[in-house]
């Protein structure tokens, strides 16, 4: 990430902290997918950009054993403070290039609305990374292709990639996965599920 990206989530980490329990609610859904694709509890599980950390906490609830990396100091901070009752790892991205962790650490490795902010070369990366420490699947839960006005506006000042990665994210996942099992998850989301190892590509529209 971008030194001046995480400069401005370190600057609005309180705000995204005042909208934690919304994202709870949000998140409350996940347990029940993740065990659809086989991830049950207490199989330990990796939030890759955790924020304030209300997935991990969902996750936590369910009964995972579950881990939050996020390159915004400011972001963990809250997140520490939020879920200080839980039992849930932080860590601190300092070096994108390589994850801090060894390779087949956790059962599954989740990122949510993290990957559409970022430039295509250091998505990819990060995706080869994300299957390095995985051991059975990826899922990222972000953006699909039904555009809405007020994210194109908000998207467009935060000068992310997202305008390209709603219209390339099942090809370029595919690249470094395989199969990509598309399920949509909300009018303009989706989870975008990988086996570590897949030979194809289907969408559950």
């Amino acid at each position: 990430m971008e030194k001046s990206k995480k400069k401005l989530f370190d600057k609005i980490a309180p705000v995204y902290g005042m909208f934690y329990e919304i994202q709870r609610k949000n998140y409350a859904f996940v347990p029940e997918m993740m065990e659809k694709e086989g991830i049950f509890p207490p199989m330990q599980i990796l939030d890759l950009g955790c924020g304030t950390g209300a997935l991990l906490s969902v996750l936590e609830h369910a009964g995972y054993k579950v881990t939050g990396l996020d390159p915004a100091k400011e972001m963990l901070k809250v997140a520490m403070w939020k879920t200080r009752k839980q039992n849930i790892r932080y860590y601190h991205l300092k070096n994108q290039d390589r994850l801090p962790f060894n390779d087949n650490s956790f059962d599954a490795v989740i990122s949510s609305y993290v990957l559409h902010g970022m430039p295509e070369k250091e998505r990819m990366h990060l995706y080869r990374e994300m299957k390095r420490v995985s051991r059975r699947k990826v899922i990222i839960h972000d953006y699909n292709d039904k555009r809405a006005l007020h994210t194109s506006f908000i998207e467009y000042l935060e000068k992310g990639d997202y305008f390209r990665f709603i219209k390339v994210a099942e090809k370029e996942m595919s690249e470094v996965f395989g199969e990509v099992k598309t399920t949509h998850v909300g009018k303009r989301a989706a989870w975008y599920v990988m086996h570590v190892e897949g030979p194809r590509i289907h969408a559950d529209k």
